[in-house]
């Protein structure tokens, strides 16, 4: 099972709807969660590769005040996760999404990879 899986399927069991990129068609109408792959770039210091992947937040025009507790929680159900995938601190300000009528907010989460064939 993959990192990513690991992620979609600790929201879906925390009880949101979650999608894959470019998978949830229309208007935002109620709370979803997208969970995507962000870039991987070489650990500085060891061989290993750094994963981010990003979750995406989304609540409805008229739920703005919902926003912030969801993000919370989803901040929390998280942690479910550790040490295996952690918290950059890399997270956006709420943004108008016109294209889907909501509110989203990014979360950023890195794990570590071993770079195969490093000796």
């Amino acid at each position: 099972m993959s990192v990513w899986n690991d992620i979609f399927d600790c929201l879906l069991d925390a009880g949101y709807d979650v999608f894959q990129p470019a998978s949830h068609m229309g208007e935002c109408v109620k709370t979803y969660i997208v969970v995507k792959h962000g870039t991987q770039t070489r650990h500085p210091n060891f061989s290993s590769n750094v994963q981010l992947y990003d979750v995406l937040i989304y609540v409805p025009l008229n739920k703005y005040g919902t926003l912030e507790p969801t993000v919370n929680d989803v901040e929390r159900r998280m942690r479910d996760l550790l040490p295996k995938v952690k918290p950059t601190g890399n997270k956006t300000p709420p943004y108008y999404d016109s294209e889907v009528k909501g509110y989203m907010v990014s979360i950023e989460y890195k794990n570590y990879r071993l770079e195969r064939g490093m000796n």
